[in-house]
């Protein structure tokens, strides 16, 4: 059985009703992943861009391994 990530939102998002609470928190969501992101960027300023990259996917939690 092969199962994807987006498969899976896609068919447990069936019957939500999205109201304000689910609004305000996707907002905070996507604005503390681009604190976090900030944070990796300012927390390897004298690295290369590739460095510089791998900082900033990891401390905004997009790390695919935590996924197991």
């Amino acid at each position: 059985m092969n199962v994807t990530l987006p498969c899976i939102l896609l068919t447990s998002a069936n019957g939500i009703s999205v109201d304000m609470t689910i609004l305000i928190l996707l907002i905070c969501g996507i604005l503390s992943n681009l604190f976090m992101i900030g944070v990796g960027y300012f927390a390897s300023q004298k690295e290369s861009s590739i460095i510089k990259g791998v900082y900033m996917l990891n401390c905004s939690g997009y790390n695919i391994g935590n996924l197991h």
